[in-house]
């Protein structure tokens, strides 16, 4: 099993502290052992998937997404995408509160929602 590295780790307490969420580890940890969320990681980056149903139409939640590439965003979309529809997903969504994701995120193709609990939210169709 892959170790996370210092820098992924650092990158995910961050992501815990700024969604007010400081067990945000701990619960991921849990529900990817109960195989309610998914991890996946590479060297330089870390991503969680949560599947969800809506009005019984499913989708995918960005957990977690850190990475210590610059172009981590753009990079690892195309397979958001792809393990949302193998899950038969229609869309992949995320939250943050980095303003940096606003530009981003619109030139990748997610569209800004209504903010949610003071974070910002993107979705994109798959």
């Amino acid at each position: 099993m892959q170790m996370i590295t210092s820098k992924l780790l650092e990158l995910t307490h961050r992501a815990a502290i700024d969604s007010g969420s400081p067990e945000l580890l701990t619960e991921i940890q849990s529900a990817c052992h109960k195989k309610q969320a998914f991890c996946f990681m590479s060297d330089d980056s870390l991503i969680v998937l949560r599947p969800r149903m809506k009005d019984g139409i499913s989708y995918v939640v960005v957990w977690l997404g850190v990475s210590s590439r610059s172009d981590g965003l753009a990079r690892h979309t195309p397979t958001v995408q792809e393990l949302t529809r193998m899950i038969g997903g229609r869309w992949a969504e995320f939250y943050t509160v980095r303003k940096g994701f606003i530009r981003i995120a619109k030139r990748l193709g997610f569209e800004r929602k209504e903010d949610e609990d003071g974070l910002m939210k993107f979705v994109i169709p798959v």
